[in-house]
């Protein structure tokens, strides 16, 4: 069942959404060779804190970060861990938040590099 939003609960789940786009712009600018996969969730979880959010995908199902990395040839949901981000990579970010009790989730992809943006012009989306 679909339930219509009222003008209010419209505008928290917006609000929500901008700080998931806004921290995801945040984290995405410190992904650079050398970070591991856990400090780029972490960074992520620390700016959910200062914001008053929190990760909705923190516990789902026992998943263990708070944002979902996925690096080159993993498609989605990737878990956080000591992978350090290498020059040529391409990687994914998907970052949700809980703020004012909705969720704003968003995800983008980074190339690494300049190798790495040459390999994403030639991928075809269907």
């Amino acid at each position: 069942m679909i339930s219509i939003k009222t003008d209010k609960e419209a505008a928290a789940i917006r609000r929500s959404c901008v700080l998931a786009a806004n921290l995801l712009q945040q984290v995405v600018k410190r992904i650079e060779p050398g970070i591991s996969l856990r400090e780029i969730d972490a960074l992520a979880a620390k700016l959910m804190k200062e914001h008053g959010a929190r990760s909705p995908f923190l516990g789902y199902r026992g998943f263990p970060g708070h944002t979902c990395i996925s690096v080159n040839e993993e498609v989605v949901h990737g878990t956080p861990r000591d992978r350090k981000v290498q020059y040529g990579d391409i990687v994914s970010v998907d970052l949700g938040v809980i703020y004012e009790c909705w969720v704003g989730d968003t995800a983008t992809t980074v190339a690494i590099g300049m190798a790495a943006l040459a390999c994403l012009k030639k991928v075809r989306l269907v």
